[in-house]
């Protein structure tokens, strides 16, 4: 199964205007080994969007030393995802192990500073993440009792630029 979906989106606001737009493509394949196992593996790119709040443009007082404020510019960050996963499902025991890497740029991240009598937070693209990992989830049933048993075990990095921007 394969699929691309073209995004674009504008934002205006009193703060100013953000233009953005993307194509986003997926790769799902699957195949059946035969004796209830099965192969899969995609690879995706996507945006995440930053939340609403994180676009207001407007102050919001949190405490007497504390401010918020999003940025209406903000665009979302880009992710994209590689994914293997094998499956097996029988009767009484169903369990599958997932290999994945994610990579993520434009990474939003808060950013604090001092302004005029509080301790301004806003955010800002400031980096990369990637991570990757391996998942095992596993069922089953015995009788009345049904059971459900999941591990994942991964490493993550996350880059931020430091005050002067710099990573």
């Amino acid at each position: 199964l394969a699929g691309a979906r073209l995004e674009s989106l504008r934002t205006v606001t009193d703060a100013g205007a953000s233009t953005y737009g993307n194509l986003n493509p997926s790769l799902h394949l699957s195949y059946d080994l035969g004796r209830k196992r099965t192969l899969k593996a995609s690879l995706t790119r996507s945006l995440q969007r930053p939340d609403a709040a994180d676009l207001n443009p407007n102050r919001l007082y949190v405490d007497a030393q504390n401010s918020t404020v999003g940025d209406p510019r903000l665009k979302p960050q880009r992710v994209a995802a590689a994914e293997a996963e094998y499956d097996y499902s029988g009767d009484a025991l169903t369990w599958s192990v997932t290999a994945y890497a994610r990579a993520s740029d434009g990474t939003v991240s808060d950013y604090s500073y001092p302004d005029a009598d509080t301790l301004l937070t806003t955010k800002r693209h400031s980096g990369r993440g990637r991570s990757r990992g391996l998942a095992a989830d596993a069922s089953g049933q015995h009788g009345k009792l049904s059971w459900r048993a999941g591990a994942n075990l991964f490493h993550a990095r996350l880059q931020t630029q430091d005050i002067d921007g710099v990573l």
